[in-house]
């Protein structure tokens, strides 16, 4: 191609040893309208297919975000009386438990401080999220070590806390707080208390199996419960598209390295900062009574 043919087509070359390349849109697969410069003019004939490429994998997950979700559903519109619905009972449910939590356990050293970080960090651990099919996205939960080391009245209304930080940190859709309080709060609080009520009461009372029981086994159960409950709640009501079962696979192999690190935190905490564990009775676990 001459100069002269290539100028008339569109086309321009960049240094030695590089092809005639489209000046727009042709090579940058629509990424750079007609007359802007464009590094893709310089570069040589091997790379520009790879730097299209990841010009559009950039796009794409651009775009994804505004689909995206954490376990809860911050971003999406749900109808308005549904979302009346669900905030009148999030908040009913919630209010509850905080009047009737034990606050004074959280004079115990250092105690206040825990619950304070954790209200803090699990926002963040939320943002920290891997997208699949149908606009969900798949995160740490950070709920079950809350839930095992405060019970569950202290930990729902810290949780609860964080669901506000959340929505207000990341420009969250406000109509959507009573789903995400039920999602995110009540729905882990309350599994979270049934598992350590069943260990408690079917199992042997022993060190060991309130960490192994409820640090591990019952914090698979917990994630996997509240991951997949959360997850039909999106798919029912948000959705973009069904997520198939690769959604549920993914979910239940991060539940599973969750409850590890869950079970490693209890067993450190109980270990070295048994006032910060609420959830530990000596007299059960260790006495036996």
């Amino acid at each position: 191609m001459t100069r002269v043919a290539a100028s008339r087509q569109g086309y321009s070359r960049g240094g030695a040893g590089s092809a005639w390349v489209p000046a727009c849109a042709g090579t940058t697969g629509g990424l750079l309208p007609c007359g802007t410069p464009s590094f893709f003019t310089l570069l040589p004939n091997s790379l520009i297919p790879i730097a299209s490429n990841i010009g559009k994998e950039i796009l794409a997950r651009r775009a994804s975000l505004s689909i995206m979700t954490a376990m809860g559903i911050f971003s999406e519109t749900l109808p308005p009386a549904l979302a009346l619905l669900a905030g009148a009972a999030g908040l009913a449910i919630i209010s509850h438990n905080a009047r009737r939590a034990n606050w004074q356990r959280l004079n115990a050293p250092g105690a206040f401080s825990a619950w304070c970080c954790s209200i803090i960090l699990l926002p963040f651990l939320w943002h920290m999220n891997i997208p699949v099919a149908g606009g969900a996205a798949l995160h740490l939960a950070g709920m079950p070590i809350f839930i095992l080391m405060f019970g569950r009245r202290l930990a729902m209304t810290g949780i609860s806390l964080s669901v506000l930080a959340y929505t207000l940190a990341f420009d969250a859709r406000w109509a959507n707080i009573g789903i995400n309080l039920i999602l995110l709060a009540v729905v882990p609080s309350y599994v979270g208390d049934a598992v350590m009520r069943a260990t408690e009461r079917f199992l042997p009372h022993n060190i060991f199996i309130y960490l192994l029981g409820n640090g591990l086994f019952g914090a698979m159960l917990m994630l996997a419960t509240i991951g997949l409950f959360s997850l039909g709640a999106f798919q029912a009501l948000a959705a973009t598209a069904p997520a198939g079962g690769d959604a549920v696979a993914y979910l239940l192999l991060l539940s599973w390295g969750e409850a590890l690190l869950t079970g490693f935190l209890l067993t450190i905490f109980t270990v070295y900062r048994p006032e910060w564990v609420l959830t530990f009775d000596d007299n059960v676990y260790l006495h036996g009574k």
